[in-house]
């Protein structure tokens, strides 16, 4: 059984709907408050992290004759 797709699937009608805006706030409150619930980290925590560059290997760019 197929489904037709809800109002708040869509871009261009979820904007427009005062649900969509309703149930961002309220998922926005869940996720703030779990945020707040998680410990704040640590003066060594923060100091002990090191960023370390990382080379990457590229294949260089082969620019093929007679191909448009």
């Amino acid at each position: 059984m197929q489904l037709a797709p809800s109002a708040l699937e869509h871009a261009e009608t979820a904007l427009r709907d005062p649900a969509y805006y309703q149930l961002y706030k309220r998922l926005y409150h869940f996720v703030k408050k779990f945020k707040d619930r998680l410990p704040s980290y640590t003066h060594d925590e923060v100091s002990a992290v090191t960023l370390h560059e990382e080379t990457e290997l590229f294949t260089p760019y082969v620019q093929m004759s007679g191909v448009l």
